[in-house]
């Protein structure tokens, strides 16, 4: 990711680290929503963990998701997408 999250022990984590890249902008979950027009608790979800595993949301979802969610951060969408791909290869870090 291009900035470093505040993270605590255990393996990485590319949805906990949107959620502390949001969190150190000063932005909620209905900040985002706005910005995104993504309900509040698939963000949620998302950010928890729960998303990337759902089998009903398509890798093709899931990528738009992560490029909006970033642009709502201001973060280059291209460097999510590439976090978005090694998390699902298991080389996120």
């Amino acid at each position: 990711m291009p900035d470093t999250p505040t993270r605590g022990s255990g393996p990485p984590s590319f949805e906990a680290d949107f959620r502390d890249l949001r969190d150190e902008r000063g932005l909620s979950l209905d900040n985002l929503h706005q910005e995104t027009r993504v309900p509040v608790d698939v963000l949620r979800r998302f950010e928890n963990g729960q998303l990337l595993a759902d089998d009903s949301f398509s890798d093709v979802y899931l990528r738009a998701f992560v490029k909006g969610y970033a642009k709502a951060l201001g973060i280059p969408q291209s460097r999510a997408v590439a976090a978005f791909d090694a998390q699902r290869e298991g080389r996120y870090d």
